[in-house]
């Protein structure tokens, strides 16, 4: 309320549910929004996971609010709806409805046309023209390009001509090719060829109908888990096959020590858990006894190997669908078995595109595959 002025209602900065959710104490401390019942449906165990985007976190709301988000705003949607946004946004301050609703150019109160369009002017121009819109940004750029010159920009936009062009998908030539034209009325049922001198036909090579990307993988320990990213600045996202796990899958572990063991001979004590080695074999021991002159089967068990104590151990998965699922950078992993998984997945992808990663490493004496990156990761945690 100002003074000596009556009281104004104003609808924006009313809040008719604050009595319900009063957000500060009766000491006039802040509350929590749990405490102030504002909060709805909360879980706990939600708040154990990672933020993702969209999630409004700090730093994502920290770029929301700065200078940058506008202009990531217009390029997405540049990018999205490219005819759209340049029709409507090249000058907001020209872009009206008229009495029918319909979207069109205030200077002429006509569908708009390049070669009515009006630029800012330049410091050499005599008139001044105002403008609002995207057509500002492309004249401070062009402006401040030495090798581009504003008015050679205006007049090309000003000429481009509209052609009706269609896509035939091949290669041909005009002594091949003939187009109809259809009926000209109802009753004329014949068919019209168009003169060769009425079309061109133009060779055109075209944009590429996809794009490959083989990234490496940046993977960091957190305390929670591992994250994963690679080096594509265009595509921040990594594509890959799910595993599909089965109790025949090799485990590997990899970084460990051996256990120790002592080779079996007479009259010696063995205690329960001791590891022997007979006749290439490694048992371990089920019960304690002194042995005699021959091997007693009886007193141990026989291991597929000697067992390694520590290091990391993970399922190298053989299948994997052929479906692609896909990851955005940053993707938080818990487990180390994940990890290996997506890495092996990421391989299997990658091979499927055509990629290939059969180079022999005469240093290690292995091959340089993924299965050898995920052995890796393994030996690194």
């Amino acid at each position: 309320r100002e003074p000596d002025k009556n009281v104004v209602i104003k609808d924006d900065y009313k809040r008719p549910d604050l009595l319900k959710h009063i957000p500060v104490n009766s000491s006039g401390e802040v509350i929590s929004p749990l405490d102030s019942n504002f909060a709805q449906e909360y879980v706990q165990e939600y708040t154990r996971n990672p933020f993702k985007f969209g999630d409004h976190s700090p730093v994502e709301n920290a770029w929301r609010r700065s200078s940058d988000y506008p202009f990531a705003i217009i390029t997405a949607w540049l990018v999205n709806q490219p005819s759209h946004v340049m029709s409507l946004g090249f000058d907001r301050s020209r872009v009206i409805r008229n009495s029918a609703k319909q979207i069109v150019y205030k200077d002429t109160s006509s569908r708009f046309k390049l070669a009515n369009l009006k630029f800012p002017n330049s410091v050499n121009d005599k008139t001044v023209v105002h403008t609002s819109g995207l057509i500002n940004y492309i004249f401070e750029y062009i402006e401040t390009d030495v090798l581009t010159n504003y008015t050679d920009y205006r007049n090309n936009v000003k000429k481009i001509t509209n052609q009706l062009g269609f896509k035939i998908r091949g290669y041909t030539k005009k002594d091949k090719f003939k187009l109809l034209l259809d009926s000209k009325s109802p009753t004329n049922t014949g068919s019209v060829f168009v003169p060769d001198e009425n079309y061109q036909i133009i060779y055109n090579t075209s944009s590429p109908i996809d794009v490959l990307t083989y990234s490496g993988l940046i993977i960091e320990k957190l305390t929670s888990g591992f994250t994963i990213k690679g080096y594509d600045k265009n595509d921040p996202t990594l594509k890959y096959f799910a595993p599909i796990t089965k109790s025949m899958d090799p485990e590997f572990t990899i970084g460990g020590i051996s256990a120790s063991y002592v080779n079996w001979a007479e009259n010696k004590r063995y205690d329960v858990g001791m590891i022997a080695k007979f006749s290439n074999d490694f048992y371990s021991t089920k019960e304690q006894h002194m042995s005699g002159t021959t091997f007693d089967d009886t007193k141990f068990i026989l291991l597929k190997e000697l067992p390694v104590e520590g290091g990391s151990s993970a399922r190298f998965s053989q299948n994997f669908e052929t479906t692609t699922s896909e990851i955005a950078y940053g993707t938080l992993f818990r487990k180390i078995q994940d990890v290996v998984d997506f890495i092996l997945g990421y391989g299997k992808y990658l091979e499927s595109k055509g990629f290939q990663f059969n180079e022999f490493n005469r240093d290690i004496g292995s091959v340089a595959n993924w299965q050898l990156s995920a052995k890796e990761f393994l030996f690194w945690t």
